[in-house]
């Protein structure tokens, strides 16, 4: 009986598994088949970006060539200052690529420094658009701060190095214009700081 159950309850996670496999490599066909008829840089970065997504978890290494194609995009609305006149879109996905490729490389790739040099990165764009006067981006920006702000912690902890983690990490979420769920997750990153 005992052998039954152990069958039976091991059968349902490989059809669980199987099926998540299959509905993930579903959504990425369907964005090969929406990318291949897209006919701008914008839309084409936008699908990069999500198939990079789709792939995070399940390959990293494909997950950051998609990243890179982003940014091969989006990098010429990326000047050393952010004038006038750029598509700030394009700003929000190219630092957006910036911590995606962050996460990867310290939740996958074990590579904290080049985790940390994409964060920076993705902070200084998002910190010049969220000064921009178009509210939807600049609050688009707010939240890239805090994610930033968060990501970096995450790898000072990693790290070792508390103190840093700490000082990241301490970000009053209050003073962005942030949801309710956007602060309760920096939030609940401070907290699980502290009690290291």
């Amino acid at each position: 009986m005992q052998y039954k159950n152990s069958f039976i309850l091991f059968f349902c996670i490989v059809i669980f598994c199987f099926g998540n496999l299959a509905q993930a490599q579903s959504k990425i066909d369907s964005l090969w088949r929406v990318f291949t008829k897209a006919g701008y840089d914008t839309t084409r970065a936008r699908l990069y970006f999500e198939i990079g997504t789709e792939y995070q978890n399940s390959n990293p290494d494909t997950a950051i060539y998609f990243y890179n194609k982003v940014l091969d995009l989006t990098k010429s609305q990326i000047p050393p200052c952010l004038p006038a006149g750029r598509n700030p879109k394009f700003q929000i996905l190219h630092a957006q690529t910036l911590q995606q490729l962050s996460r990867v490389e310290y939740n996958y790739k074990s590579d904290y420094n080049k985790a940390l040099v994409y964060s920076d990165n993705a902070l200084k764009i998002f910190t010049e658009l969220s000064k921009i006067a178009d509210l939807k981006i600049s609050e688009e920006a707010q939240k890239g701060i805090a994610s930033c702000y968060t990501n970096i912690g995450n790898i000072y902890t990693y790290l070792g190095n508390y103190s840093q983690a700490l000082e990241y990490s301490s970000i009053n979420p209050h003073n962005l214009n942030l949801t309710f769920a956007d602060r309760q997750a920096i939030t609940s990153n401070r907290v699980s700081l502290n009690a290291i």
